[in-house]
């Protein structure tokens, strides 16, 4: 902001914008000065020059009684001309031929004026500007948001605390937060649990972390610290493409290969969100590709957060860390994702007994 500061004092102090200037607030000048009466009688409409007396208001009220009531305007709100405007133009040139020139000569020299930098700050700080207004409103709700500590070493630990998805919190669900680190040498997180137990929304609130931080946002969550990515991938599950007639293997398998390609390029540093990938295909089959596209990125020291139903995926390498989307003790989903080494137990099993239809409850009942 100071160096732009400082950019702006020399954009308005430079010989061109003070030239500009000085001829513009002349041309203002003369323009407001030019008064023309506009009288209409037997179908025609007469132009003079000058003021009319009286107000224009006090004009209304002698031709126009009850004028108060809504009227239109025979000038259009538009940039282009009505035509009465165009008419009206075309009389006031004739009766004043330098004014029109001396405009036209100051457009052709100052047409295109508008500074590059000054036009893409327009344009970025209503952007900021209406984030920090929805922040604000967001707080006013509970909601934390952090500046985010910039993180100059990949050797450095990435971290969030009280980490939360802000699109579930605009659309008023339960909001559960959660703290995560990734240590020294830890590149990717494999996140496993059951169905419905938090695992996409956790993976969305890291994108969406990085993401906010590389626009220069607060994030949403009590403290942060992120490495400086060059950019996010993100690759989700599609359902499979009836137009295009290709397999939903296929989809995916074009779509993560751009995001491999990407990561291929020069001094690339990406963060990288890959939810239910190979779903598929079967499962020894999935392993096999997924152990492929981890050694990609993890060769290329990319960091990141692999959701999938296959646990396997996170073992044999030091910098994969498992992940898991915990239950409670009587089988119900927290929402909270906790570093695991232990099986979490399928959501699907505890609900059978829960309504009692194990196999023992079963042959308890019919027996």
């Amino acid at each position: 902001m100071q160096a732009f500061r400082e950019y702006l004092e020399g954009y308005l102090a430079g010989e061109g914008f003070l030239g500009m200037q000085e001829q513009a607030e002349r041309l203002t000048g003369q323009m407001e000065e030019l008064r023309l009466v506009l009288t209409y009688e037997s179908d025609r409409i007469i132009i003079v020059q000058g003021e009319a007396p009286g107000s224009y208001d006090d004009f209304l009220k002698e031709c126009f009684p009850g004028h108060k009531k809504r009227l239109v305007s025979p000038f259009g709100t538009e940039p282009e001309l009505a035509d009465l405007e165009a008419e009206l133009l075309k009389a006031f040139r004739k009766r004043n031929p330098e004014l029109f020139l001396e405009s036209e000569r100051f457009f052709g020299k100052y047409g295109d004026y508008a500074d590059a930098v000054l036009v893409r700050f327009a344009s970025e700080i209503g952007f900021y500007l209406s984030f920090y207004c929805f922040e604000q409103k967001m707080q006013e709700r509970g909601f934390s948001f952090a500046v985010p500590q910039a993180l100059e070493s990949s050797r450095e630990e990435m971290y969030a605390r009280g980490l939360y998805d802000l699109a579930l919190a605009c659309a008023g669900r339960d909001v559960v937060a959660n703290d995560t680190v990734f240590r020294r040498d830890e590149k990717f997180y494999i996140l496993t649990g059951p169905n419905q137990g938090g695992k996409t929304t956790f993976a969305r609130s890291l994108g969406q972390m990085v993401y906010f931080f590389k626009m220069g946002l607060d994030v949403p969550a009590e403290a942060a610290g992120i490495y400086r990515f060059t950019d996010i991938c993100t690759h989700f599950c599609v359902e499979e493409s009836v137009e295009t007639g290709r397999g939903k293997l296929r989809e995916e398998l074009e779509r993560l290969a751009d995001i491999m390609a990407e990561s291929g390029k020069g001094d690339s540093f990406l963060f990288v969100v890959i939810n239910e990938l190979f779903t598929t295909a079967a499962n020894y089959d999935a392993c096999i590709m997924g152990r492929r596209v981890l050694e990609h990125f993890l060769g290329r020291e990319c960091r990141g957060i692999y959701v999938t139903h296959l646990r396997e995926l996170a073992q044999g390498d030091p910098g994969l860390v498992s992940l898991g989307a915990m239950l409670d003790g009587q089988g119900r989903r927290t929402f909270r994702i906790e570093r695991s080494t232990e099986e979490v137990p399928a959501a699907a099993g505890t609900l059978v007994a829960r309504h009692g239809l194990t196999y023992g409850q079963l042959k308890e009942r019919l027996a």
